[in-house]
């Protein structure tokens, strides 16, 4: 359900595994959080502007989106027309506040300026082989998402095998095709209100994501 509802005065959230119920305030509050008409990455921030950006990764993006989609209309847009077809820049029809929102923060904008929105916003990257209390080997990264999605993929190259594979004539990365989905998945589907790291863990047997 999109709402939040009682069974016998208890609230109960969906796991994998089955139905918890939910306790604490801290845990209602989230739950009430999912539930929101609102998505976080909507919110608007009228103060900030293109400098506070990455000087650069707007024209990066804008170019890895023409040379996946070249067919894709916002190829033709202007980066203000751009932004608005993206939802990158919106206006709030209740408040009539305009500006760029939490995902273009997230997605173009300096450190400095995504710590001062979202202090705690940070996705660890951790290698658990041998120290499983601790790690082997680890990133912490706390830049936007575009290159926090670069910095992963390396981390998977570095630590995983890309073992031969052929499609037809063709050789293809399974490691890439699968990692690119998981990690853009991971970096999507995070919510960035709240302060429960990202994580991605690369154990011998296996690699899990929270």
């Amino acid at each position: 359900s999109s709402q939040v509802h009682r069974c016998c005065g208890k609230v109960y959230d969906r796991s994998a595994d089955g139905d918890y119920e939910v306790k604490s305030d801290t845990q209602l509050k989230q739950l009430y959080s999912r539930k929101t008409t609102q998505y976080s990455e909507a919110t608007i921030y009228p103060f900030l502007t293109v400098a506070h950006f990455v000087h650069g990764i707007v024209e990066k993006a804008r170019t890895i989106i023409k040379a996946h989609r070249p067919q894709h209309p916002w190829n033709d847009l202007s980066d203000k027309d751009f932004f608005v077809a993206s939802g990158l820049y919106r206006t709030d029809l209740a408040t009539n506040q305009k500006g760029f929102t939490l995902a273009a923060l997230l997605l173009f904008g300096r450190e400095e300026m995504i710590q001062s929105a979202v202090p705690h916003y940070k996705i660890d990257a951790l290698v658990r082989r041998h120290d499983l209390d601790r790690y082997d080997d680890r990133e912490n990264i706390r830049c936007n998402l575009i290159a926090a999605f670069e910095i992963l993929m390396g981390f998977i190259a570095k630590h995983l095998p890309d073992k031969f594979h052929l499609e037809g004539a063709q050789r293809v990365s399974l490691r890439e095709i699968i990692f690119r989905e998981i990690i853009a998945n991971l970096l999507i589907h995070r919510e960035y209100f709240n302060a429960y790291p990202a994580t991605l863990i690369i154990y011998k047997d296996r690699v899990e994501t929270k």
